[in-house]
C-alpha cells in the first residue's frame, strides 16, 4: 500500500485539570496539537502528532515546518517503510506520528479508529485533591497507584500517604515531579515512617538543580528506590542516556518514558530492550489523543513490557470528554 497523500490537521483539547508544576509554574487547560492524516488506494490512517505547551521540545510552527520540507520523502511509500524513512525526522512530535502510523500497520490494523489494545495501568491520585479518598476507592482495583505529592507541606503530605497505604496495603508510586529540596524530602521520609514498605518507588523527588547523585545520597538514608522521568529525558535529548548505567542496583528503580515529549519511538525502544534487565521501564502519557494513546499501547506491546507488574501511566490525567478527538475523522 503506496501513501498517496500526507496532511496535518490541527486540533484542540481542553483539559479538565492539570496542576502547576515546579518545572514550569503555569496551570495548563487546552492543548493544540495535529492529526496526521496518510491516504492510501482503498483507506487512510490517522494518527496524532502531540504537542504539550511548555514541555514538548519541539513547537507547533517547527512541527509544520518539519512535515512540509520532508513530506515528499513519504509520498509514494509503501506504510512498511515509514519506520525507516522516519530516521530522517529530527522534530520529536513529528516522528511520534509517523512512527504511530508505522505501529499501526505492523499490527495489521486497516482502520485504527475502530482499534483498542488492553494494557495494565496505574491509577493517578492527587494528595490534595478534595475527593482523595472517593477516588481511592475507585482507583483500588488497580493493580497499582500513584499518587502525585509535592504541592504541599511535606510532613502533612507524608502523614497523608501513611494513611493511604496503611489502608490499601498494596504497593503505591510517588512522583514529586522535581518539587523538593533535600529538606523537604527528609521531612516527607519522616512523616511517612514505617510505611514506606509499601512504596514502590519515589519520582523525581528533588529539584532539577540537583544531580542524580544527590538522589542516589538520600536513598541511603531512606532506603526508598526512586525512579527518573524528566531527568532521563533531558540525558536522553543530549544523547547521555548511558550516564543512568552508575545508579543500577544503587536506588534506581524505574525509567519513566513519555515518547511523545523526547526521542522517537525506535530510540527509546532501543533504549529499553539494552537496559530491560537493569531498570523497570514504564510508560507514560502526557495528553495524547485516542490515538495517542493507542500507539503508546502498541510501542508498550512491542516493547515486551504488556504484563509488567503494576502498570503503566496511561490516560491517567482525562480530557476534557466534550471535546470527543474521534470526532474529527468520522
Amino acid at each position: 500500500m503506496l501513501i498517496k497523500k500526507a496532511n496535518l490537521i490541527p486540533y484542540f483539547l481542553a483539559l479538565k485539570s492539570f496542576s502547576p508544576t515546579f518545572q514550569t509554574e503555569q496551570a495548563v487547560f487546552k492543548k493544540k496539537g495535529y492529526f496526521l492524516k496518510v491516504e492510501l488506494a482503498d483507506e487512510e490512517l490517522i494518527a496524532d502528532v502531540p504537542h504539550l505547551m511548555g514541555y514538548s521540545p519541539d513547537s507547533l510552527n517547527s512541527i509544520l515546518s518539519a512535515f512540509n520540507d520532508l513530506k515528499h520523502l513519504f509520498l509514494q511509500q509503501p506504510l512498511s517503510e515509514l519506520l525507516e524513512l522516519s530516521k530522517k525526522i529530527k522534530n520529536p512530535s513529528l516522528s511520534f506520528g509517523f512512527q504511530s502510523l508505522w505501529l499501526f500497520n505492523d499490527a495489521n490494523l486497516p482502520v485504527n479508529k475502530d482499534a483498542f489494545i488492553v494494557i495494565k495501568k496505574n491509577a493517578l491520585l492527587d494528595i490534595n485533591s478534595n475527593d482523595l479518598w472517593k477516588n481511592i476507592e475507585r482507583a483500588e482495583e488497580c493493580e497499582a497507584i500513584k499518587i502525585k505529592v509535592g504541592r504541599g507541606n511535606t510532613t502533612d503530605e507524608g502523614r497523608k500517604v501513611k494513611l493511604i497505604s496503611e489502608h490499601l496495603k498494596k504497593k503505591i508510586r510517588l512522583d514529586a515531579n522535581q518539587s523538593w529540596n533535600k529538606k523537604e524530602y527528609l521531612n516527607f521520609i519522616k512523616a511517612l515512617g514505617r510505611q514506606k514498605k509499601f512504596i514502590e518507588y519515589i519520582e523525581e523527588p528533588l529539584r532539577p538543580n540537583y544531580s542524580l547523585a544527590d538522589i542516589e545520597e538520600l536513598y541511603h538514608h531512606s532506603e526508598l528506590p526512586y525512579a527518573i522521568d524528566e531527568r532521563f529525558r533531558e540525558l536522553c535529548l543530549k544523547g547521555q542516556a548511558h550516564l543512568i548505567e552508575p545508579h543500577f542496583n544503587r536506588g534506581l528503580k524505574a525509567v519513566i518514558l513519555k515518547p511523545s515529549l523526547g526521542l522517537s519511538l525506535i530510540d527509546y525502544g532501543l533504549l529499553i530492550e539494552r537496559y530491560k534487565k537493569e531498570v523497570k521501564w514504564v510508560v507514560s502519557s502526557a495528553f495524547e489523543t485516542d490515538l495517542g494513546l493507542l500507539a503508546l499501547g502498541y510501542f508498550i506491546k512491542k516493547s515486551g513490557l504488556t504484563d509488567q507488574e503494576g502498570g503503566h501511566g496511561l490516560d491517567t490525567l482525562p480530557v476534557d470528554k466534550k471535546t470527543n478527538v474521534k470526532n474529527a475523522y468520522n
